[in-house]
């Protein structure tokens, strides 16, 4: 009897944009906003002949604090145990001692990688085993050793976890200097233990350098969360996928901004490829993920047809791997409208996104409230963040303030404080309420029909009147007029 061997299904990344193509020529100022979702799947070791090459640091806070409890520090050496045990077989990896300064627990002598394997993890845990606490908190410090150190290795996906118990109090400027430099070169994922960690300083580190950022609560949870944010990097499989934005004439690029799965700002990132395309990099992606994205463009609505598509632009995705094929480019579109006024309801997409804005915005006000002892204030912003995470269906931030209030209607945000929580979980809720829950982003409907081409013809023209540009049949806009050459003709249309 044989055996059927089970389909793998083919590695590949879709791009998929949503929406709303009506904009009033008096309300041009307000933008043509789309919604980007880039969605890879399949995308394993096994489809791409073998898995990138990787390089890790692991980075602990062995400043004096940390010996106070010693379970602080044997919390960490367990977890950054743990942290070398998840490393794939060759990955090259270095463990740093932070305190004032950044040293190197392993190598012990030498400022480099090791690959990993059964000798080398086994030196490194060796090494870990007699860290000590002493001197102060130089973040600053650390990332520039991490930084030296993944700039001398050829890996493709570079990566750091952080973790630490206080704040950087050791030269600031530093810390500001080595964010900016540290900034698309490695993705570090920034954690906290004890009561003296900043939750600001945690999210800046983690949002500036592509991470996340969290604390444990328990000193036993630390190992889980170390070995979690090792094997999510080792789950990195497509290192070099990049978006493309590709401006037609007179068409700005305001922003692009990634909305999930937490919210970064990457217009000053863009590379301009020529005079209208500007590209983006993207840290390295796992087989199966979703990234959503914000795009916003300006446009002169001056001397246009009214009441007709056209295109802003397109927007293209390369995957950087001859083993996994690139999505067909999509297009921004506008249909003017006359009038001034804004839509009449916003799409469901940016409405969602606008929510998780607001929501970031009540767990601030929420912490805030916390550090100032101003319970009322703490209440009314506790009560908006259970409302708008059950609008979103945020269940991490609604397990963390359940923590902090008994929940009595989620839907209208009416809560009570309990009257003995721990205080850390404010600034979880902090970090917790920047990951944001993605949004429903469906395909574009299709046009209701396609034009009639005669096969036989090598060009076709354009179908508005007027305008006398020739292209290759099947061409969806016009490169001249950017007048959409699918769906009914002009004269068709009653």
């Amino acid at each position: 009897m044989r055996r059927s061997t089970p389909m793998t299904p083919d590695p590949t990344v879709a791009l998929t944009i949503s929406q709303e193509i009506d904009l009033a020529v008096g309300n041009a100022g307000a933008g043509m906003h789309a919604f980007i979702e880039v969605r890879t799947s399949g995308v394993d070791p096994a489809a791409l002949g073998g898995a990138p090459r990787a390089a890790e640091v692991i980075i602990v806070d062995c400043s004096g604090s940390m010996g106070s409890p010693p379970t602080k520090l044997e919390a960490a050496q367990r977890a950054a145990g743990a942290a070398v045990d998840a490393l794939r077989d060759g990955t090259e990896f270095a463990v740093v001692r932070g305190t004032h300064q950044a040293r190197m627990a392993f190598p012990r002598h030498a400022e480099r990688l090791e690959v990993a394997d059964h000798d080398s993890r086994a030196r490194a845990k060796a090494r870990i085993g007699h860290l000590f606490a002493e001197g102060g908190t130089a973040i600053g410090s650390w990332l520039r050793l991490t930084r030296e150190l993944l700039a001398a290795s050829a890996a493709e996906v570079k990566h750091a976890v952080l973790l630490t118990d206080g704040h950087n109090v050791v030269d600031p400027e530093l810390l500001d200097d080595e964010l900016a430099l540290c900034e698309g070169e490695f993705v570090c994922d920034a954690r906290g233990i004890g009561t003296g960690w900043n939750s600001e300083e945690l999210i800046r580190v983690a949002g500036r350098l592509n991470g996340t950022a969290s604390a444990v609560l328990r000193e036993s949870d630390l190992e889980a969360e170390f070995e979690r944010s090792i094997r999510t990097s080792m789950a990195r499989t497509l290192p070099a996928l990049t978006l493309r934005v590709s401006l037609t004439r007179g068409i700005g690029l305001r922003f692009l901004r990634q909305v999930h799965p937490t919210r970064r700002d990457l217009t000053a990132e863009g590379v301009p490829v020529d005079e209208r395309a500007v590209e983006f990099a993207t840290h390295p992606w796992a087989g199966d993920e979703v990234r959503q994205y914000h795009l916003c463009l300006t446009a002169d609505p001056e001397d246009v047809p009214l009441d007709e598509e056209m295109q802003l632009a397109w927007v293209d995705v390369a995957s950087g791997s001859d083993r996994v094929p690139d999505p067909a480019p999509e297009p921004v579109l506008v249909r003017w409208r006359p009038g001034s006024g804004p839509p009449t309801e916003m799409s469901h997409v940016s409405k969602h996104f606008s929510l998780h804005e607001d929501l970031t915005l009540a767990a601030n006000a929420a912490h805030d409230a916390y550090q100032a002892s101003d319970e009322s204030a703490l209440l009314s912003a506790l009560g908006t963040t259970v409302r708008l995470a059950h609008q979103l269906g945020h269940a991490e931030v609604l397990a963390e303030v359940a923590e902090i209030v008994d929940i009595h209607d989620p839907a209208a945000g009416e809560v009570v404080i309990k009257q003995h929580f721990d205080g850390r979980r404010l600034g979880r809720l902090l970090m917790f309420g920047h990951v944001s829950v993605s949004a429903e982003v469906g395909p574009r409907p299709a046009p209701e029909r396609a034009v009639p081409v005669d096969p036989a013809l090598d060009h076709v023209s354009c179908r508005k009147e007027g305008c006398s540009a020739e292209f290759p049949p099947g061409t969806p806009f016009c490169g001249l007029c950017q007048t959409r050459q699918a769906g009914p003709p002009d004269t068709e249309r009653g």
